[in-house]
């Protein structure tokens, strides 16, 4: 990251921001659709996401795990190709870096997402999204998602997951302005 790049992400960032972030529930049914291996994250697999991520992450993936969080990881010719995490304590989870909420004792809010390069397009994040809501039937399912996003979008939508909430995040020379918009 060139020094133009660290300056841009950390000053003008709040200097002056202009983001919309949609809060998704799962609502609607959908079947998984592929030859995927998802497995639960725990201590001894979480290094297997070193196949498409940097070993720097590892650390904040060990601390998801002792929070109580739940991993997800994908597998595509046991190579791991995804990863998920669902919080499901209750307590503040920011939607942005600006902008948090307060996840309920019914909620679980999914998070930290990524698929390997390579395994996009292919209905990875679907297929895991779709186990998530198989096996948290018990919860309502949240995430967050940046309008602009429009791969993410497109893969919560095919999940069943709509729009329940619009937030827009502005700032300007460090003023803060937030406005909710319920939409269902």
């Amino acid at each position: 990251m060139s020094l133009w790049q660290k300056f841009n992400r950390i000053v003008l960032k709040r200097i002056y921001t202009n983001d919309t972030v949609l809060l998704l529930e799962k609502k609607l049914p959908t079947t998984f659709t592929s030859n995927l291996q998802i497995k639960l994250a725990t201590a001894n697999n979480i290094k297997d996401t070193t196949y498409f991520q940097s070993k720097t992450y590892l650390k904040q993936f060990h601390s998801f795990l002792a929070h109580g969080d739940l991993g997800y990881l994908a597998y595509l010719n046991n190579n791991c190709i995804h990863r998920s995490w669902v919080t499901v304590k209750t307590g503040k989870i920011n939607l942005h870096k600006f902008c948090a909420i307060e996840l309920k004792p019914n909620e679980a809010f999914i998070q930290y997402c990524e698929t390997a390069p390579e395994a996009r397009g292919k209905n990875v994040f679907t297929d895991v999204l779709t186990k998530i809501a198989d096996d948290l039937t018990n919860k309502h399912l949240l995430t967050a998602v940046f309008s602009n996003n429009s791969s993410s979008l497109k893969s919560f939508t095919k999940a069943g997951f709509v729009e329940i909430e619009r937030y827009n995040i502005s700032i300007f020379l460090g003023v803060k302005k937030i406005t909710k918009t319920q939409t269902t």
